[in-house]
């Protein structure tokens, strides 16, 4: 069926009519949830506060603060702040409730907060942070993590008792930061930032690169020095256990045999004479070439320039070459004297 052009303009409009009705039904019912969490955690917070129990009554009344401001509720937590000793935290609350008290036309609020602000403001611990003359254009200064801005410098502000960490950063600067501790009532401290020191990333990298370049041909002696010793303390524990292996293949053979010509009557004597002679043969390659490699180790290392530019007691340069053959072992030293 097809329905005259006013006819559904009309469907439209009632269609359009309905959808905003669910809209608002749904934002309503959100609302309706989060006053309903508000409240309660509103009443939680005044029995925790009403007991002394400031700790677990302060997060109460500021989560339901944000899940339904009210003057009330904000009047409750700077009192909750207050006896938790967050003087400055209630003061601001204080205030801003008498904004709110002052915009609403309660006239009682308002007198309670004005009440409370009078009574907190000679109380209150204050914190002022300046910057030293000749300090960076580009410097960053934060208390307690949140920016400091030019504006706030040199002012005397509100903050809680307790600790407070101030520090400050530029490009291109070390950065600087210190803690100051409030007094719980009436207390005036002040920080000056100092001209922050140079990191040195530039010159720094120069001379890393210096220092490496000074020092690198002896570093790498060192490095060789220890890898050499490395290698032959490994070659001495190699010898030491063929030479127990040997040692015990000897001391098999001597109860298996009356003697050594009698010992070539039997195979596997025989098998066993060989490789007592092999591991023999092994034990004393490997300790010889350990040996060296061990004391050609020590030599390089010791005898390396140290990083201060200082060099041996010669004037040229010489390198440690071990060398290992099938029957011996050499320490050999190469170089320009």
């Amino acid at each position: 069926m097809v329905l005259p052009t006013g006819s559904r303009r009309w469907l439209a409009m009632l269609a359009a009519v309905a959808c905003a009705s669910f809209a608002r039904s749904a934002l309503a019912d959100a609302s309706s949830a989060d006053q309903a969490v508000a409240q309660s955690l509103f009443d939680e917070g005044r029995r925790l506060m009403a007991g002394g129990d400031y700790a677990h009554a302060c997060p109460k009344f500021a989560e339901s603060e944000h899940l339904d401001p009210g003057g009330g509720t904000l009047l409750n937590l700077a009192l909750c702040h207050e006896g938790q000793g967050k003087t400055a935290s209630a003061w601001a609350e204080f205030n801003e409730a008498l904004s709110r008290a002052i915009r609403d036309g309660r006239s009682e609020r308002e007198a309670r907060a004005r009440e409370r602000i009078a009574a907190l403001e000679p109380r209150l611990s204050r914190l002022m942070v300046g910057v030293a003359s000749g300090a960076q254009s580009d410097l960053h200064v934060t208390v307690d993590g949140a920016p400091w801005g030019p504006a706030t410098r040199g002012v005397a502000v509100p903050l809680d008792p307790g600790p407070h960490v101030v520090a400050a950063t530029a490009p291109s600067a070390r950065a600087w930061s210190t803690t100051v501790v409030l007094g719980a009532s009436a207390d005036a401290q002040s920080v000056m930032v100092p001209v922050l020191e140079s990191s040195g990333a530039a010159g720094g990298s120069s001379q890393l690169a210096d220092a490496s370049s000074s020092s690198g041909h002896g570093g790498g002696l060192r490095t060789t020095g220890l890898v050499l010793g490395g290698i032959g303390m490994a070659g001495v524990g190699v010898g030491a256990a063929f030479g127990l292996l040997a040692l015990s293949r000897w001391n098999q053979q001597q109860s298996d045999c009356a003697s050594p010509t009698s010992c070539h009557a039997h195979a596997d004597a025989v098998t066993d004479h060989s490789s007592l002679v092999v591991d023999g043969n092994v034990s004393t390659v490997a300790f010889i070439a350990g040996g060296a490699l061990l004391a050609g180790g020590a030599l390089l290392f010791l005898m390396a320039p140290t990083s201060s530019g200082s060099q041996p007691a010669s004037d040229g340069g010489f390198v440690v070459v071990p060398s290992i053959g099938p029957r011996d072992a050499a320490l050999g030293v190469r170089g320009s004297f």
